[in-house]
């Protein structure tokens, strides 16, 4: 049985044998045969009950913590008889001159929790023996000569809290084993060579530092997989040779900063599966280099910026799983995309736009989990790359294409719609008749119907050869009578060569039976729609209730016959009409982003309504208001307004104020905000007269700054101000 006295005398003999191998042996002067090892110079001893054999119940000392940093040591490990120490627990020879290897045999400390040989001139390997002591909590060895790879088996120490290997010549890849290091909360790896990927497995945590920026050579910034939170530093977007930002899969908030439009390099983009909040960014249109744009899984909403079209590299496009709404943009037919157009489980709505089949090389297209309606466009069948195309979980009906991408196709890819139908297998089969039935709907519809599309120069010549047939018979007493007659059966207006009852459906289709989202205008008589049909092309619908008598049956011929000989740059054109039971309408051109109005002070809607309304009203004064602060008509600069252009580009370098005076500058963009609510191309969303005046008689006008500069400040931070 070992005694008291024959334990702790063993572990002395020990240290003191390896004491007896270092150069500064001066340094341990109370390490001697004739003191209790407990009362020397770092040693800490702890008592351990003995075998229950010991009647007394003892209490044997042992040494469990040898603490010896910056005592100024100069020798080796390997003459320290590790075996001879079995309860140690805490072992620190840091910063000391402590060379040679790291012995193999120290794997005997079982009980070793934590092990600190930092800042000493050791060599050699890591032994992977270290990889047995399981109890480890922290492991330093930064600050030595150690060569070598980092050992797997430092995977197995699932208790470690804190890996320090920097400024060692360590070369090789990071084990992947590193990765079940769970509990791990620093890992130290920086000044080495160590070469290859940061392992998966590793998730790191915190929030991103703005100090990035100052890696100006940075080309490729991949951080995705870990749990960093807080938001996306704007600094990111000064890195001016990046080409490659991956953050995806972390716990990131906020918006998505629009100065990321400035890196002008970079071609893949992915923030996909955080938690970010706000619209895309118009402003990511500028991103001409960019190939691969990844924000699936957040939280997004608004519509998807038409900019996006000036994106010619885009190859690769993932908006699902967000809470993005509206139409889908036809633009998205213009890019390159041959790789996957994702926009599934949002709220999507409208119909599926036909240009998307100009995406000839796209090999997976997902529109599932939205609200769109409509047919499946025929188009479609040109998408010979096609190798996925999931429908699924929408408000579609009609026929499927008939090529091989859509007959060979699973079912799921169309389950949950309204009505589809065709030739493939778990689907109905389109009644033969279907299409036949539905043109005979037409048909019949179209007895009471005339629509009539008109060109400009066709129906000139028309009236004019009508004007010589028909005049000797106008003193008739019965002419009034059969003219009508004669315009309601489309009669001198028919052009022989066009399909009036497809016409007469597009429109129909394009409004939604005239639903009030496609309301764009309100006149005297009639409200204006605005209707883009299946070829991508746009026209403003002018709706008339009809009208019983002759009287007002006439006047509408008279507007008719008048509009096709008006040429004026602030009157559009006039392309036909239609007539039915129910209502007149006209088919005017449309004019997109109230462009009439930047050649004067009118209105936009003024053009298709041709009656003064208080909203017109409000759109000159803020068209006079913009004149005011610029200098000159605003001219163009109305049409080209976007969110991006700088407030101080909008105003007139004579105007004499400083903008370091606060209030000055307050009452200059409240005049500009003020203005370009007046200017809204949505009358409903411009204020009253009474609003403006009110706004700037105000004792006291609103802080409408914020803590961007002036110089910087963009209509879109003035908008998001004045919203907030």
């Amino acid at each position: 049985m070992a005694t008291a006295s024959s334990k702790i005398e063993f572990q002395g003999r020990a240290l003191l044998q390896w004491k007896a191998t270092l150069q500064t042996q001066h340094l341990l002067n109370t390490w001697t045969f004739q003191s209790n090892p407990c009362n020397w110079t770092g040693i800490t001893c702890r008592g351990s009950l003995m075998s229950r054999r010991d009647h007394h119940h003892h209490f044997v000392p042992t040494i469990t913590r040898i603490q010896l940093s910056q005592m100024g040591l100069e020798g080796k490990l390997e003459a320290l008889n590790f075996s001879a120490l079995p309860s140690l627990r805490v072992l620190n020879l840091s910063d000391n001159h402590l060379h040679g290897s790291i012995p193999a045999d120290m794997s005997s400390l079982s009980k070793l929790t934590s092990l600190d040989l930092s800042i000493n001139n050791l060599i050699g390997t890591i032994p992977s023996e270290l990889g047995s002591l399981t109890r480890l909590y922290t492991l330093e060895l930064f600050e030595n000569q150690i060569s070598g790879s980092i050992p797997s088996s430092l995977g197995n120490l699932t208790r470690l809290r804190s890996l320090g290997l920097s400024h060692s010549n360590l070369s090789g890849p990071i084990p992947y084993a590193i990765g079940n290091l769970i509990r791990l909360n620093f890992l130290h790896l920086w000044g080495n060579s160590l070469t290859g990927s940061i392992p998966n497995e590793i998730r790191l945590f915190g929030t991103l530092s703005p100090s990035w920026a100052a890696c100006l050579n940075l080309t490729s910034f991949k951080i995705y997989g870990n749990m960093i939170t807080g938001e996306i530093p704007v600094e990111l977007s000064r890195m001016p040779k990046l080409r490659l930002l991956d953050i995806s899969s972390n716990k990131l908030v906020g918006k998505i900063p629009r100065e990321f439009s400035r890196l002008s390099y970079l071609f893949h983009l992915n923030i996909s599966n955080n938690q970010l909040l706000g619209t895309i960014p118009p402003e990511f249109g500028d991103l001409s280099s960019l190939e691969i744009l990844d924000l699936s899984r957040n939280n997004l909403s608004g519509q998807i910026p038409i900019q996006m079209e000036n994106c010619l590299k885009l190859g690769s496009l993932s908006l699902n799983n967000n809470n993005l709404s509206g139409a889908i943009p036809f633009q998205l037919g213009n890019l390159k995309l041959h790789q996957v157009l994702d926009l599934s489980d949002n709220f999507f709505t409208g119909e599926i736009p036909h240009q998307l089949s100009k995406l000839t090389e796209l090999e997976s297209l997902n529109l599932s989990h939205n609200e769109l309606v409509g047919h499946i466009p025929s188009s479609f069948q040109h998408m010979t790359s096609l190798r996925s195309i999931d429908l699924s979980y929408n408000f579609l009906d009609g026929p499927v294409p008939q090529t091989n991408i859509f007959q060979r196709a699973p079912i799921e890819w169309f389950t949950h719609n309204k009505g589809l139908c065709g030739e493939v297998h778990g689907l109905p089969p389109c009644a033969p008749s279907s299409q036949g039935s539905r043109d005979k709907k037409i048909t019949n519809h179209l007895k009471v119907i005339i629509c009539v599309l008109i060109p400009t120069a066709s129906i000139l010549f028309l009236l004019f050869l009508i004007a010589i047939i028909i005049l000797p018979y106008y003193k008739r007493k019965k002419h009034t009578a059969a003219e009508t007659a004669e315009v309601v059966n489309g009669g001198i207006f028919i052009i022989w060569n066009f399909n009036g009852k497809e016409a007469y459906k597009e429109i129909i289709e394009a409004t939604e039976n005239f639903d009030d989202k496609y309301l764009i205008g309100v006149g005297g008589y009639g409200t204006v729609y605005v209707a883009t049909i299946s070829s991508g092309e746009t026209f403003a619908i002018k709706k008339i209730e009809k009208i019983e008598d002759q009287t007002s049956e006439q006047a509408f011929r008279n507007e008719i016959q008048a509009l096709t000989q008006i040429r004026h740059r602030n009157i559009v054109r006039l392309y036909g009409f239609c007539s039915t039971n129910e209502f007149n309408f006209l088919v005017y051109e449309y004019m997109e982003k109230g462009s009439l109005g930047t050649h004067g002070y009118m209105a936009p809607e003024l053009a298709y309504i041709m009656r003064v309304t208080e909203g017109c009203d409000v759109y000159s004064y803020g068209v006079v208001a913009l004149e005011v602060m610029h200098g000159i008509h605003p001219g163009d600069l109305i049409n080209g307004l976007s969110s991006s252009m700088l407030v101080k580009d909008i105003l007139d370098t004579r105007l004499p104020f400083n903008i370091d005076d606060q209030v000055a500058v307050n009452q200059v963009l409240a005049v500009i905000l003020g203005a370009l609510k007046c200017i809204d191309t949505n009358p409903k969303s411009r204020p009253t007269m009474q609003q403006v005046t009110q706004s700037l008689s105000s004792p006291k006008l609103p802080t409408i700054t914020s803590n961007v500069s002036f110089h910087a400040l963009t209509i879109g931070h003035l908008m998001d101000i004045q919203a907030s």
